[in-house]
């Protein structure tokens, strides 16, 4: 059995037309994520310049948003005691989405998630002991 090396070729992305891109991304986003709780969220991004990006936005965090609330449901015995596989892969995909947009937009476009607020919050909280 012959064994041939596989290379992994990485480059950077470069985008001509960032408003373009971020359009795609939000059409991509919102085809599987849109709702019309997001309505709720866009409040919290009024300070950003661009729309779609700003929707973007109030997108991922009404889905992070529910899909963390799901799973802090599904993590007791009586909500099942784990996390489906539908809201497993929506929460994959969610990430990644966000993972590729941060990564490729830059200048005026870039962003990044603020660790520290996030540390600050339990996503997932212990069950409470029975003991």
């Amino acid at each position: 059995m012959d064994i041939f090396p596989i290379y992994v070729l990485t480059e950077e992305i470069y985008i001509t037309d960032p408003t373009k891109y971020l359009q795609l991304k939000l059409n991509q986003v919102a085809s599987r994520h849109l709702s019309d709780k997001v309505a709720l969220f866009r409040g919290f991004y009024d300070d950003i310049a661009d729309e779609r990006l700003k929707e973007l936005f109030a997108i991922f965090h009404m889905q992070f948003n529910n899909l963390f609330a799901y799973m802090n449901q599904k993590r007791y015995a009586n909500g099942g005691g784990h996390y489906n596989a539908d809201a497993s892969r929506d929460l994959i995909d969610l990430i990644e989405q966000e993972r590729v947009i941060q990564a490729t937009l830059k200048g005026d476009f870039a962003f990044e998630i603020i660790a520290g607020l996030l540390n600050n919050h339990k996503m997932v909280e212990k069950e409470p002991s029975t003991r």
